[in-house]
């Protein structure tokens, strides 16, 4: 039996799966996190686990009110889904200095997720997450 094909017809349809598949990846991205927006008020028990650190923090550098963290995405956990995650990231600049913000502060944590019975799991069967101070990173700001 043989079988005839036209190549230009094969490249078509090659050409319009790679555009699906590129399109698809645009529109519904996979990744567990996302990027978020968190107030500096929301990460206030994060740092109170680190309290000297968070004093430095606070009368070094006037930090700004909100900023960026990971967001878990509503398709890899309905019951988590928009929680913030760290690292917790703002723009900042020294107490006093005047002009933009010249440093990027980001508190970093390790977080575990748990199940109902509050053990241990992964993130797809998580209820809960609880997340704890790991490091601060001050990164200058490069323009």
């Amino acid at each position: 039996m043989k079988t005839y094909f036209n190549s230009n017809i094969i490249n078509k349809v090659s050409f319009s799966a790679v555009l699906f598949i590129v399109a698809a990846a645009l529109l519904f991205p996979s990744a567990s996190y996302s990027g978020g927006s968190f107030i500096l008020d929301d990460i206030k028990p994060i740092l109170n686990q680190a309290p000297v650190i968070q004093e430095y923090l606070f009368t070094s550098f006037e930090l700004e009110k909100s900023g960026d963290a990971n967001r878990i995405g509503n398709n890899v956990n309905p019951r988590l889904g928009g929680t913030r995650l760290g690292p917790y990231c703002v723009n900042a600049k020294p107490k006093g200095a005047k002009g933009k913000n010249t440093f990027k502060v980001c508190i970093n944590t390790e977080y575990q997720f748990r199940d109902q019975a509050g053990k241990p799991c992964k993130l797809e069967q998580a209820y809960s997450v609880k997340e704890k101070f790991s490091s601060v990173e001050i990164k200058p700001i490069k323009e």
